[in-house]
């Protein structure tokens, strides 16, 4: 089977969210998820979503990658997640 690369776009369009007062170990609380449909033809995504406080989330606010760190111990994992363009 061959593999293809395929480059995706940053911003996309919210479908929908929850914002959740718990989160799992690791995370801070309170955390949000949603769907995001990316932009040019891109598939839709089940994605953290970050950098909400003070921005009521909704659908069809648009919305921009954002690449994140996450330390675990001496490891550094570097992640993504959404966050809407104000």
């Amino acid at each position: 089977a061959q593999v293809a690369t395929v480059r995706l776009s940053p911003t996309g369009t919210l479908v929908s969210s929850h914002i959740s007062g718990a989160a799992p170990e690791g995370f801070s609380a309170p955390h949000a998820q949603g769907y995001v449909q990316l932009d040019g033809g891109g598939p839709s995504i089940f994605t953290l979503l970050t950098d909400f406080a003070g921005v009521e989330l909704k659908a069809g606010q648009t919305m921009e990658l954002k690449c994140v760190e996450n330390r675990r111990g001496d490891d550094v994992l570097v992640g993504y997640r959404f966050r809407p363009v104000v």
